[in-house]
């Protein structure tokens, strides 16, 4: 836990030097949360219209419909209109956030490059292959799971904690049920990030070792034996997508279990008309559309742990009992 909050802490420096493009991000991924919030209701209330339900100001959207208009073909055109803003602010918010963490890294390697070139750090005994094999493989990692972890897992987190406030509102039971799946989910995440964070430490030490081979050979003109190493690396790569599978696995079993009960007793509110028929549809609408972001938040936040390993690897390149001053300004 200390060593991923240093690998934070070291990092956001440069990404508040471009925090325009997260905010932007941010927003946009507000929009994706709300608009995927939105999409269900104007099916509901056709439903409603089907099973000939009292027009109530429950029903919402079918009220604001003036009289002598088709109500379905309104209803529809506001599902249409959701979801073309659905898929603009989908892709704008990941347009956003690439740009976020392309400047991110493209200032992280600018400096600790400039101050390595320079002498304003201390590489220690690290070799030539090991600080590049950071400044170029572990960057190019960062980069990439930076975009992962925002597009996937921020947003996804955001898609169900707004699902899990509707619920609260449609039935009290609801919302602690779903919260109840959110945290324990969040957990087991968690716990697979520590474990691929720890493992990607190591697989990356590995690839330094082999970055310098490299080189020597080259520089040589020796041939090079990397069966060894590539066979220790592909053997913790196989760990680490185990570990994504098991949590994945995991959080399958607590959606379909949170799902289980919240239909049970979604069946007996509806029978003692506590909820309307129609409000169990809209849940199951989230049912479908709540798999693919809890299954995504949870193997790729357990994921994680590579972005953070890497990450780690680069703000610490250098010897701190010599280098005490920060590299950023």
């Amino acid at each position: 836990l200390h060593q991923a909050s240093e690998a934070i802490r070291g990092l956001l420096p440069y990404m508040q030097a471009n925090k325009r493009w997260f905010f932007s991000g941010l927003f946009s991924a507000v929009v994706v949360v709300a608009t995927r919030l939105a999409l269900p209701w104007p099916l509901r209330d056709v439903i409603n219209l089907w099973i000939s339900e009292t027009h109530s100001a429950e029903q919402g959207l079918i009220n604001l419909i003036p009289t002598g208009y088709n109500p379905v073909l309104i209803l529809g055109l506001v599902f249409l209109i959701v979801s073309l803003l659905l898929g603009l602010a989908d892709f704008l918010n990941r347009l956003f956030f690439a740009r976020f963490a392309i400047g991110t890294v493209n200032s992280l390697r600018a400096e600790f490059t400039r101050a390595i070139i320079s002498h304003r750090i201390d590489a220690g005994k690290k070799t030539s292959g090991e600080i590049v094999s950071r400044l170029i493989g572990d960057t190019a990692r960062i980069k990439s799971g930076m975009q992962t972890f925002f597009v996937h897992v921020f947003t996804s987190g955001l898609l169900l904690l707004g699902i899990t406030i509707v619920l609260f509102n449609m039935h009290t039971d609801f919302g602690i049920i779903f919260l109840t799946a959110f945290f324990s989910s969040t957990l087991v995440t968690l716990w697979g990030a520590k474990i691929i964070f720890q493992r990607s430490i190591k697989q990356r030490k590995k690839e330094g070792k082999l970055a310098q081979r490299i080189e020597k050979s080259i520089r040589k003109g020796v041939p090079l034996d990397t069966t060894h190493l590539n066979t220790s690396s592909g053997q913790v790569e196989a760990k680490t997508h185990r570990t994504q599978g098991i949590v994945t696995w995991i959080t399958h079993g607590i959606f379909g279990l949170s799902v289980l009960v919240i239909l049970l007793l979604g069946a007996d509110a509806v029978n003692n008309r506590v909820i309307p028929a129609a409000d169990m549809v809209v849940f199951m609408f989230y049912a479908l559309m709540l798999r693919g972001p809890m299954v995504r938040l949870a193997r790729r936040g357990a994921g994680t742990g590579r972005f953070l390993g890497a990450t780690y690897r680069v703000v610490n390149m250098y010897n701190k009992k010599r280098n005490t001053a920060p590299l950023y300004s």
